[in-house]
């Protein structure tokens, strides 16, 4: 009898230990599956496009119009614009990239070549796009190797946002 209720005092104890032991399992795993829900709906809502893009071709510079817009639910906030050739061009083989952020009070572009600027430098900061709403982004290149654009060219744009979200589009330079 005694055997009997020892054996009945450790099935409960272990039962207390192993209920109070998921409890705190079950909220940890709750509030980080809540959290990266969050995420995700903020991703979701967010989308930018590849709207339009304008080559122009200079012997001293080139210049690459991109139209972006906001086909999202949100506010976006432009986080990279990145063009990079193919190896097969004539002129543009290199990668361009400007990062734009708000804890920067500059934009930050990066080339292959030399001379890369970003609507001339007059961004200051992050870029953002209302809902519905449009941005043009001109990208200035040098005449360093593989900046220069030219006719027939291969140029494939990428435009992430701050949300993670991204726009990527091949252009062909007439």
């Amino acid at each position: 009898m005694l055997a009997t209720l020892m054996m009945i005092a450790v099935a409960v104890a272990m039962s207390v230990i192993i209920f109070v032991w998921s409890q705190g399992f079950l909220s940890q795993t709750s509030s980080a599956a809540g959290g990266q829900q969050s995420q995700q709906n903020i991703a979701a809502q967010s989308s930018v496009s590849i709207e339009d893009a304008i080559f122009t071709t200079g012997s001293s510079h080139a210049t690459m119009t991109v139209v972006l817009r906001n086909v999202g639910s949100v506010t976006e906030t432009v986080g990279s614009l990145v063009a990079s050739g193919v190896s097969g061009n004539s002129a543009f083989t290199g990668t361009d990239t400007c990062v734009l952020s708000a804890s920067s009070p500059y934009v930050v572009c990066a080339a292959t070549g030399s001379g890369l600027t970003l609507n001339g430098n007059t961004i200051n900061g992050a870029v953002t796009i209302s809902k519905g709403g449009s941005v043009t982004l001109i990208l200035t290149t040098g005449t360093g190797t593989g900046q220069g654009v030219t006719d027939g060219d291969i140029v494939n744009l990428k435009v992430s946002t701050s949300a993670g979200t991204f726009a990527t589009q091949q252009y062909t330079v007439p």
